[in-house]
């Protein structure tokens, strides 16, 4: 087995927590720039900024959100037991594919036990985070008030991630539709006042998401007023014709109007990638989403 350098990870997660303190939507902003090869890595580090950021809206203390963001960064070690050909397997698991990927919360706990230096809630969360409130999670089946505060957290935040990341065997879906299935399974899989905090803090229309505007142009979020979500501020980078035209600030709470005299607002959400917009061009031009607006 590989070895975890949980120094490393302990020194990322404190700037990522000084970071969300900051400014949340700067760290939700990276969390979009999603790559398929190295999943399993970026996912552990999206997990783990949203975990905080969550963490922050639940009002947890400096010291509870740095020991969340440790375990956040390590709920799927026990991944590095199972094999690769598991893990990335195209197309959906049999039976026995699916009770190798399940271990990965067993592993997970015996590897963390190990570590002196790793907060003892990393090892709850590791194996925690696939339990459901209703007692039809994995590894043990446990119910509601046998699972860590810290798991639940952690769990809608996972399960978020792999609902709108690209992975071998499934497409991203949008947030919107992220956020839709996380209630339906408030009070079932995941805990309803988390479930609610998590809402409340992506909002409608989370940072870094492209979104089409009623007038045809195309614009990537930059920042949300939290008593405003429905009108956020973007850059507009796409002309009505879809084509890449002069770039220009346009905040939405301020009552903009189209062409015709009326209402400018989002038609439409998009992830990375839509209409040839790649978020990561964006990032390297130095577009602070989220930080240089507020």
């Amino acid at each position: 087995s590989q070895e975890i350098n949980t120094t490393e990870v302990k020194t990322a997660v404190k700037s990522c927590v000084k970071s969300v303190l900051k400014n949340p939507n700067a760290m939700l902003w990276l969390t979009q720039i999603k790559d398929k090869d190295d999943y399993t890595a970026e996912h552990s580090l999206r997990v783990s900024i949203m975990a905080v950021a969550l963490g922050r809206e639940l009002e947890l203390l400096e010291k509870e959100l740095e020991d969340l963001g440790v375990a956040a960064m390590l709920h799927d070690v026990g991944k590095i037991n199972i094999p690769i050909e598991v893990l990335n397997k195209e197309g959906s698991l049999n039976s026995e594919e699916y009770e190798l990927i399940k271990e990965h919360a067993t592993h997970g706990r015996k590897l963390l036990m190990s570590k002196s230096d790793v907060p003892p809630v990393a090892v709850d969360v590791a194996y925690c985070h696939h339990e459901h409130l209703n007692g039809k999670g994995y590894p043990r089946g446990v119910t509601a008030e046998k699972i860590p505060f810290f798991a639940k957290i952690v769990s809608v935040v996972d399960a978020f991630d792999a609902i709108t990341s690209d992975r071998v065997y499934s497409d991203a879906r949008s947030t919107l539709e992220g956020l839709r299935i996380l209630y339906d399974c408030r009070g079932q899989q995941f805990d309803e006042e988390i479930v609610r905090a998590f809402i409340r803090l992506v909002g409608i229309y989370p940072p870094g998401h492209i979104v089409e505007l009623t007038n045809g142009e195309v614009g990537i979020i930059l920042s949300c007023q939290r008593n405003n979500k429905l009108r956020p501020k973007l850059i507009i980078v796409r002309n009505t014709e879809k084509k890449s035209c002069a770039e220009r600030i346009v905040d939405l709470s301020n009552e903009q109007k189209d062409q015709h005299g009326k209402p400018l607002r989002v038609k439409e959400i998009y992830t990375d990638g839509a209409f040839g917009v790649q978020l990561k061009e964006y990032k390297a031009k130095g577009l602070n989403f989220g930080l240089a607006v507020q």
